[in-house]
């Protein structure tokens, strides 16, 4: 924190001050970023208000108070407040509350004297309360532009993990194009992995990733590698594979380090982890899955039908060889058929007809595409009869739709 004679002095100006939380002079210590930029000191008031939002702990107690003194709020209230709300009410249950919608207008009138620390908690706390507000991401877009060279790896990280979230991507290419920079730089001086793990994320998932900014990541990455835990591993894979990035020594390693912490991967993180390609760690992965627990609650068994068929696709497409997990997996296809949609049957009919599904599983395969032949897309529809041909009967409405 600077004092009011860190800027100016011996010019007779004052200068600007960021106050975060309590305290006033100079330390030793690093300061926690700035949330927002002020001329004055904070009033007494305003960080004893700090701390009883804080210290809300359910959502009730929250707007209660929140009720009683909002209209006493400085700008930097209103940002603990809106984060405050995000860790009690995850999900944004009480979004619509009026309550809630006043401190938002205040927030929205408050958005362009946020610093970047105070901006990347807003667009935070607005995706993890799904708050998709255009008005707010619009600001917050412009705001981050103007201030976007002083964003550190941690706001770079959080900012844009939210509107990756919500999927302010193609209205606001501003933002992304803003963003790129920062995070190579945040990258180079040095990041903590969970910051990597979400700018990773952030960008591959909206193609917006760029080589410069894939190199960092893998660069940084290496070095944490030893240390990293298969969700992490997991996390990376999928980035690279998603961006469509090359790095053969990130991914020579990244298989190494998933096979010495193989019996600690969740199914998710071995499905994310498929980013890998590589047949032996897939053949291990998925019989560790498959054999984790009891017959009815292994991994596998827990993956979401959807997840199980792309699951099923990735290791039909690198040529595993786990005839048990396949098993398994044709078992959760026709259990699960009724609740499919037709891009999850088709991805199961492709990896069981490359694998020598059973004629129970394509006779419910069959079913299902004769009863849905009309709501199938034409690739789908010929992907299904060339799965189905001379492994189950194909009906009339399918054969009148390949036509």
């Amino acid at each position: 924190m600077r004092d009011a004679s860190a800027n100016g002095a011996g010019n007779g100006s004052v200068g600007k001050i960021s106050f975060y939380a309590p305290g006033y002079f100079p330390s030793s210590k690093p300061s926690v970023p700035p949330i927002y930029a002020t001329t004055l000191r904070r009033s007494k008031e305003a960080l004893e208000v700090d701390g009883k939002l804080r210290d809300a702990s359910n959502s009730q107690e929250l707007w209660g108070f929140i009720a009683s003194a909002l209209p006493r709020f400085d700008t930097g209230n209103l940002v603990v407040a809106f984060t405050t709300a995000a860790k009690v009410d995850e999900g944004g249950s009480e979004i619509h509350q009026e309550i809630f919608l006043e401190l938002v207008e205040r927030l929205l009138s408050s958005v362009e004297s946020l610093e970047p620390r105070g901006l990347s908690m807003t667009a935070y706390s607005a995706a993890k309360l799904l708050f998709g507000d255009h008005r707010l991401w619009s600001q917050l877009s412009a705001a981050s532009c103007r201030c976007c060279h002083r964003f550190g790896a941690t706001d770079v990280a959080k900012a844009t993990w939210a509107f990756a979230k919500l999927r302010f991507v193609d209205e606001m290419p501003e933002f992304w194009q803003c963003m790129v920079e920062p995070a190579i730089a945040a990258l180079r001086t040095g990041a903590r992995f969970v910051d990597v793990s979400m700018i990773a994320w952030a960008f591959a998932s909206t193609q917006r990733a760029t080589a410069a900014l894939m190199e960092e990541v893998a660069r940084e990455t290496l070095q944490a590698l030893p240390e990293l835990p298969p969700r992490s591993i997991a996390g990376i894979a999928w980035a690279f594979a998603k961006a469509g990035a090359q790095h053969q020594q990130l991914f020579t390693q990244l298989r190494e380090r998933a096979k010495l912490v193989l019996r600690e991967f969740s199914a998710h993180d071995a499905f994310s982890a498929l980013g890998c390609a590589d047949s032996s760690l897939f053949t291990e992965l998925a019989l560790h899955l498959d054999s984790d627990g009891s017959h009815r609650a292994t991994a596998l068994r827990r993956l979401s039908p959807p997840l199980a068929a792309e699951f099923s696709w990735a290791l039909a497409s690198a040529s595993v060889e786990a005839p048990s997990v396949f098993a398994t997996l044709q078992e959760l296809c026709v259990s699960n058929m009724e609740i499919l949609e037709t891009e999850d049957v088709c991805g199961f009919a492709w990896a069981f007809a490359t694998q020598n599904g059973t004629a129970v599983t394509f006779d419910a395969i069959a079913r299902y595409a004769e009863r849905y032949a009309g709501r199938l897309r034409p690739a789908e529809v010929n992907l299904l009869c060339w799965a189905l041909n001379g492994r189950a009967q194909i009906g009339p409405r399918l054969r009148a739709a390949q036509r």
